[in-house]
């Protein structure tokens, strides 16, 4: 299933490596993931999240707050999919939700996961140590044609031509937005005139929309620490003026909406 991101030869696995037919090897991190993102497919010296960032991250999910959404996952997974089944997780970030649906469906499934961060990658296969994870850009997925019966994308970067390549036909897309609230409360703290979000789903030629849903929620974050570590993985974070972000700090706590847009497309089946 994995190829080579040099010569595109399948990738057959050798205790601590991974070599392809014309000799190109990759070494598995003591983790257990491997890193197939070539130099030239990088944006930056060291793409993905800096390290402080995804502890952030990992802590606040696994407190739970977005659990709701990790329900919501795991249940349209199974409403679609039998056991055991070929899934995707292309931006597997901390791994809380690929964790949640494996977790869910007993184990029984074989899951691959993606992320552009090492560090992502590194906490990932820590928590799902029964998924092969790759450092990987979703743009160039290390994946043979028809591998998957599905792929999850969850606040993550899509890529419709790598997506239709690799997964079955018949096979499904799950993808995860934020919906019109979505942290309302949240943005009405900072802003004076707080907005909703749009709701316009994926652009995916090949496949065809099954279903829509969005999954709410009402969240209590318990204190500053809390606030900060959300707000901290919102876009808004990085575009909004120190003075406004400030306005956080006066908050002891905050309750705020949490509103999910999941969308499931069906690959068309050939014909």
């Amino acid at each position: 299933m994995l190829v080579c991101p040099v010569c595109g030869s399948p990738l057959q696995k050798e205790e601590r490596k991974y070599v392809c037919g014309n000799g190109h090897a990759f070494d598995m991190a003591k983790e257990g993931y491997v890193n197939l993102l070539l130099s030239n497919q990088k944006r930056s010296a060291e793409p993905g999240d800096p390290k402080e960032s995804v502890r952030s991250r990992k802590e606040f999910l696994d407190a739970g707050y977005y659990e709701s959404l990790a329900k919501g996952i795991a249940r349209i997974v199974t409403e679609v999919l039998p056991e055991p089944s070929k899934i995707l997780d292309a931006g597997v970030g901390t791994g809380y939700y690929l964790s949640y649906l494996t977790n869910a469906r007993g184990h029984k499934d074989i899951c691959h996961a993606i992320d552009i961060g090492k560090e992502e990658c590194r906490v990932s296969a820590k928590k799902v140590k029964e998924a092969q994870i790759a450092v990987a850009s979703v743009f160039r997925l290390p994946y043979s044609d028809s591998s998957f019966d599905l792929v999850m994308s969850v606040f993550t970067p899509y890529a419709p031509e790598e997506f239709l390549r690799v997964v079955k036909p018949g096979g499904y897309v799950l993808a995860v937005q934020p919906g019109k609230r979505h942290l309302y409360e949240l943005k009405a703290a900072v802003y004076d005139c707080p907005y909703e979000n749009e709701e316009k789903g994926y652009d995916l030629p090949g496949f065809t929309l099954v279903k829509t849903e969005n999954v709410i929620d009402r969240i209590r974050l318990k204190d500053h620490d809390a606030i900060m570590a959300l707000w901290n993985m919102t876009p808004y974070a990085h575009k909004t003026s120190r003075k406004d972000a400030a306005k956080l700090d006066e908050l002891p706590y905050l309750d705020t909406t949490t509103d999910f847009y999941v969308s499931l497309y069906q690959k068309e089946a050939s014909e």
